[in-house]
This record gives C-alpha cells, sequence and structure tokens, in this order.
C-alpha cells in the first residue's frame, strides 16, 4: 500500500518541494507537497509544532519522529532531500535566518 500511496502522491503532486513526516509508532510518513521554499517551511514548522502539541499534552506514546524537506531530482527521477547549494545549508529556518540576514 505504501508504494501505491507514494506513487500516486508522486504523479498527482508534482510540485517543487515537500514536506514529510514520519513516526517509528506509526510506520507511515505523511507527505505534502509545496510550491515553492517558503510553503515548505510553512508545512515543515506546522508538522513540527504539531508533534511538539502532542508530546506536551501526551497525545501518543512515541515521539521519536523525522521531518524533512525533499526536491525532486529530473535527473534521478526521484525525491532526494533538500539543500541549497549556494550555501549548503540543509535546514529550512537555518536557510531563511541566512537569506534574511543578506536582504
Amino acid at each position: 500500500m505504501q508504494n501505491f500511496q507514494q506513487n500516486y502522491w508522486e504523479e498527482k503532486h508534482h510540485e517543487e518541494t515537500k514536506s514529510s513526516s514520519y513516526s517509528t509508532s506509526a510506520n507511515e510518513g505523511i507527505s505534502c507537497g509545496s510550491k515553492n521554499l517558503e510553503e515548505a517551511k510553512l508545512i515543515y514548522n506546522t508538522l513540527g509544532n504539531y508533534d511538539l502539541f502532542q508530546f506536551e499534552n501526551n497525545v501518543k506514546p512515541d515521539y521519536a519522529n523525522a521531518t524533512f524537506i525533499e526536491e525532486f531530482d529530473e535527473e534521478e527521477n526521484e525525491w532526494v532531500s533538500w539543500f541549497d547549494e549556494e550555501t549548503g545549508i540543509d535546514d529550512i529556518n537555518e536557510y531563511f535566518e541566512e537569506v534574511g540576514n543578506e536582504e
């Protein structure tokens, strides 16, 4: 089922980037496409804030989650971890702090 869902998502949502979150308790993740890095950052932080809310309110027993941003590599025809080629930064919040300081 996971491969079907992943393939369906990639065929229907061929955006520039996507934010994904995986929980060790669920064995499945959630991915949400974004048209640009600003949207990816918003989704990334929203997923992280939701995980923090669940932790602080004892909503679920496992808090070992991984949230990350991916971009589609046209040459490899697959999703790869996002990083900024110019700065080498791979943390979206750090990237926007750096970009904001340059303006």
